[in-house]
């Protein structure tokens, strides 16, 4: 159940796995392009926060690993669904139904 992890990354003994940003970028890296997620993504984080600074494109993040996304930054702290209950609410009910949710 736990091949593949480091020491630094388990605790065999709570059966908890940690993560760690080093391991998941290799892990990510060597999947992009390989593995997909087929069923529609909806990508959601704070229009405020550090994933724009950081990558400006928040989307192109997932492109590699997904075949339809959409995507809504949102002018909320961390705690998208704590600050905008009511629009996440509705952004979800959206992607469910299959209505176009992206907007830039």
């Amino acid at each position: 159940m736990f091949e593949g992890f480091s020491s630094q990354e388990l605790d065999t003994e709570r059966g908890v796995i940690f993560a760690r940003a080093g391991i998941d970028r290799e892990h990510d890296d060597a999947g992009a392009g390989v593995r997909c997620i087929e069923a529609p993504l909806l990508a959601l984080w704070s229009a405020s926060g550090a994933l724009p600074r950081l990558y400006g494109d928040v989307l192109a993040v997932w492109r590699p690993w997904a075949r339809h996304e959409s995507d809504r930054g949102i002018l909320a702290s961390h705690f998208l669904i704590d600050d905008e209950p009511e629009q996440i609410a509705d952004l979800l009910a959206m992607h469910v139904s299959g209505e176009p949710s992206h907007v830039r």
